[in-house]
């Protein structure tokens, strides 16, 4: 495994490999069409996602740490400060791009990104914030809306991530 870290994404016959989470979502995202035709949009993409990155960043100290006390004050500050600035803030762009898309007029890999994400932590911390914000719910909605990603969440393995 290069870097010794996933994932990591084996294309061919595994001559090929690609490491890390954004660069594999990139590669995707120009494969199967969920790219920006405008390079400008391109990077609006990028730049959203790096600070979605960030945001996910703030909810690592509740998987590395087993202690409740901890885990707790972690929590608090993510309901009171870290949600409300970046999902926010994503809800902002949504809503004065279109109120479906956080960039351009059609599914791009940041609204599957960012919808998964925000789905993700809310399931696993069983805090229902994602309905706080009418366009990321537009976008989370639309998201899991579309019959491939529907179909498949409902068959995928239940699992922890």
């Amino acid at each position: 495994v290069p870097y010794g870290k996933l994932p990591m994404l084996l294309i061919g016959n595994g001559e090929r490999k690609l490491v890390s989470s954004k660069p594999i979502c990139r590669y995707l995202a120009a494969k199967f069409g969920l790219v920006c035709e405008d390079p400008f949009d391109d990077a609006k993409c990028d730049e959203y996602m790096d600070s979605l990155r960030d945001f996910c960043d703030q909810f690592r100290p509740l998987f590395c740490n087993k202690d409740e006390d901890y885990r707790a004050s972690v929590l608090t500050r993510l309901e009171t400060s870290v949600i409300p600035r970046y999902v926010g803030k994503f809800d902002a762009i949504i809503a004065k791009n279109n109120g479906t898309n956080i960039v351009g007029n059609k599914l791009t890999w940041a609204d599957a990104y960012l919808a998964h994400c925000l789905w993700h932590f809310s399931t696993v911390l069983k805090i229902d914030f994602i309905q706080n914000y009418p366009a990321v719910t537009n976008l989370v909605n639309h998201v899991f809306s579309i019959p491939a990603i529907k179909d498949w969440m409902e068959v995928r393995p239940k699992t922890g991530w």
